[in-house]
């Protein structure tokens, strides 16, 4: 099924936290979280998290995103 998700911004911590379900084939039902927080303007990180039929919550991954530096030597 596909995924849609629904989230909120926290301007105090820079983080968005979007939230969603999806069901497998069999029927079971997971809930999936993401926090995206903005490290700077270079950098934000992503943290995923499934939350299974049974009610716990784990965490999936871990994404960190930093922008290249271009040299000049390279730049066109």
């Amino acid at each position: 099924t596909m995924l849609s998700s629904k989230g909120s911004f926290d301007k105090d911590r820079s983080a968005l936290t979007l939230s969603g379900q999806f069901a497998v084939p069999g029927g079971a039902t997971f809930t999936q979280r993401q926090v995206i927080t903005v490290a700077g303007p270079d950098r934000y990180t992503v943290a995923m998290y499934l939350t299974g039929p049974d009610g716990v919550e784990f965490k999936t991954g871990d994404l960190e995103y930093t922008r290249a530096v271009r040299s000049v030597t390279n730049a066109q």
